[in-house]
């Protein structure tokens, strides 16, 4: 599954391969108009995301 995203710095949107595990997953992605990587946290439950959350990927 991918999904489109806003960028925590740049607010231009990307697109990223999402596992779709149950449970909360969590990964660093890179922008790729300004290279900010963005912490993008999400959780899935019977194949749709019930919680995302985008932010800081430096702290």
């Amino acid at each position: 599954m991918e999904l489109t995203v806003s960028c925590f710095f740049c607010y231009e949107t990307f697109e990223l391969p999402l596992e779709t595990n149950h449970g909360m997953m969590e990964i660093i992605w890179d922008c790729n108009v300004c290279c900010n990587p963005n912490l993008i946290k999400y959780k899935f439950y019977n194949n749709i995301i019930t919680d995302l959350e985008v932010s800081n990927g430096n702290e």
